[in-house]
């Protein structure tokens, strides 16, 4: 049994064994060899996609090349082609004018030969009625008769001497020639191609002058700006229609005198033309001056005024185009009455509103439009602007005497005027203004002892001493250059091309105030106050200089009695040192610094003459200082000797280590370091001056140069004052203390640095 069940196994075990499908065989060599080749055929075609891109790529980059020098080529050619025309247009219309300029001489050439041969004519038959006289009485007559009845109308000239006609007449201005016929007189008007050429130089400056804030031309400004109402001139000649454009008229009528008149005629017939035009847009204009006013008033027709400041602009560039071209006093006469009753016009502008009125001023129906408020600021300081150019134009010239007759005649207008200008409610630009007027026709009474004008005001003087210690507030909406002088904010200068006009129309657009960043806005205003106070102390001293020869009104007398004056100068320096303390680094410690040296040498200048007033000699004074020096409070007297005790005996030994400093930590560090820089101002004006982009800090003569420029730049704490700063405040010093007041006082000052 067991033998029987062993064998049927082993048999099931080899059948089942035969009937599996038999093993497949090795092909694995083969299939290696066909991947080798696929490999090697991918290889190639990468290759080959890889070459045919950078070709495409290259062409690629070689057409955009070619495609840019195309480009470029065709921009050179125009621009050539434009250079080209520009210039065959240049050329062609100077051929034009060379032409124009030959006619014109041929014309004058025949006119002088036509005139010779007359001249001659007359005086051949002169000479035979000369000779005629000299035989018999009878025959003169006769010789007389004769001429008369064979001589032509024409040529019947009157009983004056005619004057000399030179032979070479080409470089020589000729005259008019006056005949009489038919005893009518015909003036023979003729303008020299010099005369013309010169008027001509002028058509192009006024047609290219403008004024700060504008992006075009005056006259281009013009040209979208009309009036309601038709002018015409004196003669009646030109006339300016309702609402069409101004620039027209103005034009056409500086072509047509151009070749009329001598330059000097020329000016004067524009500027009145000018002056007749803004009377004649002004006489209708209700000008709003208070609240209550403005209630009873229905029509505001302010808007008329949208031509009256480039109008006025217009007058101060024909009249500083060339100041001796003005001969004409009546002109100087007719533009100083015109300011003045435009400023009396709008003097309101500087009192203090009310708040209804400055609500209402400012706000209509709920909005913020403030072109009415703005144009008459404008007026008012350009016309200020425009005063300031008459008087200061001819105070040096033969129009002197007239200048003074005027002042002298509207003395009590004007003093009233500068006294409400100078004050906290008005604008630092129109003070600049009339301070600047202050100074330059302070020159017309130095030999003059009869008047007083205008130092003889007391209260005047207390207006200008005021301003330098008092803080002047921001005027918003005045913010603008004006006519004379680029000093200050220019923040509202966008304001005035707001203003003008897309089309020509009679009214401005409506503009609302503008936003400033309060720093920027500060920092100018500080820099055009110090300005403002400095031109005010030069004028307190031409001043007391001027009134100490001139014994009909005391000044040192007056500034003695009354302690405002010396308080503000004192106060005002006390007041600078601190701001230089606080803010060393400011753009504006140096104009702080000459604003103190300035209010030292005033005070000084008092002080002398106060001794020299109550002693009479100079050899006694040291013994009478103390007892004649000004008249101070206790206070006041221990405020002047901390001012003047900083100056005094400001010790060198901080300035020695600042220039220390400054030398080691530019040549070290300042490559490095590139925006830290000790005195940006001092820096930048050292750059100017020496005509440096940029300073080499690894050159020791230009690192040396910088830090020498900003020892002359003080700045009140590391650099001194000036040297004469420091000797007057010693002196003053000396008259005012003891000498072991004054070493006590040296000690007191430097005792940190001496502890040190």
């Amino acid at each position: 049994m067991d033998l029987s069940e062993d064998d049927s196994f082993d048999d099931d075990d080899e059948l089942l064994e035969l009937t599996k499908r038999p093993p497949r065989r090795q092909t694995q060599p083969y299939t290696q060899i066909s991947n080798t080749v696929s490999n090697k055929t991918n290889e190639v075609i990468d290759l080959t996609q890889n070459e045919l891109l950078s070709a495409k790529g290259q062409v690629a980059v070689l057409k955009s090349r070619i495609e840019q020098l195309e480009r470029a080529k065709r921009s050179e050619l125009e621009s050539l082609n434009k250079a080209n025309q520009i210039k065959s247009n240049a050329n062609i219309s100077r051929i034009h004018a060379l032409e124009e300029q030959v006619k014109r001489l041929e014309d004058d050439k025949r006119f002088m030969s036509t005139e010779m041969k007359s001249l001659r004519m007359h005086n051949k038959r002169r000479k035979k009625v000369d000779d005629s006289n000299n035989s018999t009485n009878n025959n003169d007559v006769e010789m007389e008769d004769a001429v008369t009845t064979s001589a032509p109308p024409i040529q019947t000239f009157p009983t004056t001497p005619i004057p000399s006609v030179p032979i070479s007449t080409s470089k020589q201005q000729h005259q008019p020639t006056r005949i009489d016929v038919a005893k009518e007189t015909i003036q023979l008007k003729f303008t020299s191609a010099k005369y013309i050429e010169e008027n001509s130089l002028f058509i192009d400056y006024i047609s290219n002058y403008t004024a700060a804030g504008l992006e075009s031309s005056v006259i281009d400004v013009l040209d979208n700006i009309c009036i309601d109402d038709q002018f015409k001139d004196d003669n009646n000649k030109y006339q300016l229609e309702s609402y069409k454009p101004i620039k027209p008229f103005l034009s056409n009528f500086l072509s047509e005198y151009k070749k009329v008149y001598r330059l000097d005629e020329f000016l004067s017939r524009f500027i009145k033309l000018l002056i007749n035009l803004i009377r004649f847009v002004m006489k209708d204009v209700t000008i709003i001056k208070d609240f209550s006013e403005k209630k009873s008033t229905s029509n505001d027709n302010r808007f008329k005024l949208i031509s009256i400041p480039f109008l006025i602009s217009l007058v101060h560039g024909s009249l500083n185009y060339r100041p001796k071209a003005i001969l004409d006093e009546n002109l100087i006469d007719q533009v100083l009455i015109f300011s003045v009753n435009i400023i009396k016009q709008f003097n309101h502008l500087i009192k203090p509103l009310e708040f209804d009125e400055f609500h209402f001023r400012n706000k209509k129906l709920s909005i913020n439009s403030i072109q009415y408020e703005f144009l008459e600021a404008l007026i008012f300081i350009f016309t200020n602007d425009l005063f300031e150019t008459v008087l200061v134009n001819n105070v040096h010239t033969k129009h002197r005497n007239f200048v003074k007759s005027f002042l002298t005649t509207n003395y009590s207008g004007i003093v009233t005027y500068f006294k409400s200008v100078f004050s906290v409610y008005s604008s630092i630009n129109v003070m600049f203004s009339v301070a600047s007027t202050l100074d330059a026709t302070i020159n017309i009474w130095e030999d003059d002892i009869d008047h007083d004008f205008p130092i003889s005001n007391q209260d005047l003087i207390k207006s200008l001493t005021n301003l330098i210690f008092e803080n002047i507030p921001i005027h918003r909406n005045w913010l603008v250059h004006g006519l004379n002088r680029c000093i200050g904010n220019n923040c509202d200068e966008p304001l005035i091309q707001q203003l003008i006009p897309q089309e020509v129309r009679c009214f401005p657009n409506p503009i609302h105030p503008l936003e400033h960043n309060e720093f920027k806005l500060n920092n100018r205003h500080e820099e055009h106050s110090i300005n403002l106070s400095f031109k005010i102390l030069q004028f307190l001293e031409k001043s007391i200089l001027y009134n100490f020869n001139n014994s009909k009104f005391d000044l040192i007398d007056f500034l003695n009695s009354d302690f405002t004056v010396l308080k503000n100068l004192i106060l005002s320096i006390s007041k600078l040192q601190e701001l230089n303390f606080l803010h060393p680094r400011s753009n504006l410690s140096y104009l702080r610094c000459q604003l103190i040296s300035q209010s030292v040498k005033v005070l000084h200048l008092i002080w002398e003459l106060t001794i020299l007033n109550h002693t009479g000699n100079t050899d006694d004074m040291n013994d009478e200082a103390q007892i004649m020096s000004p008249n101070l409070t206790p206070e006041l007297s221990f405020e002047l000797i901390i001012v003047l005790a900083r100056i005094s005996f400001n010790n060198d030994q901080t300035s020695n280590e600042a220039v220390k400093f400054l030398i080691e930590f530019k040549r070290k560090y300042q490559s490095k370091y590139k925006d830290l820089i000790f005195d940006k101002f001092a820096n930048e004006r050292f750059e100017n001056i020496n005509y440096l982009k940029s300073v080499d800090y690894e050159n020791d003569f230009e690192v040396f140069k910088l830090v020498q420029t900003q020892m002359n730049f003080p700045n009140g704490l590391e650099f001194q004052y000036d040297y004469e700063t420091i000797e007057l405040s010693r002196d003053i010093l000396s008259k005012f203390l003891t000498p072991d007041d004054s070493d006590n006082l040296f000690v007191a000052i430097n005792a940190n640095e001496e502890i040190g």
